[in-house]
């Protein structure tokens, strides 16, 4: 009984991917330059327009390690949007 507890809860194991060998891929992507945004598969998606101050306003959400991670852009603290960034590659890149 022992030997099959030990078997099934090995198997269970493997099966399951572990949280701590998790990953999550964000791509950051501008939603006004080149006719993007032009995300890289298997990524998720941070879509905003380049120096948009509106655009970062709120954060992004992501499912990743059996909760939910909240991501939200911080900027220096300035009144002039040029220094809110957000370059896109373009399609081909």
């Amino acid at each position: 009984m022992t030997l099959t507890r030990n078997l099934l809860a090995t198997i269970l194991l493997s099966a399951c991917p572990s949280p701590l060998s998790a990953q999550l891929f964000v791509d950051f992507n501008s939603t006004n330059q080149d006719g993007g945004p032009h995300p890289m598969p298997g990524y998720s998606s941070y879509d905003a327009g380049h120096e948009n101050s509106n655009d970062f306003l709120t954060g992004r959400e992501y499912p990743a390690f059996g909760t939910t991670v909240s991501l939200i852009i911080d900027y220096p603290d300035s009144s002039d949007n040029r220094v809110q960034q957000m370059i896109d590659r373009g399609g081909g890149n």
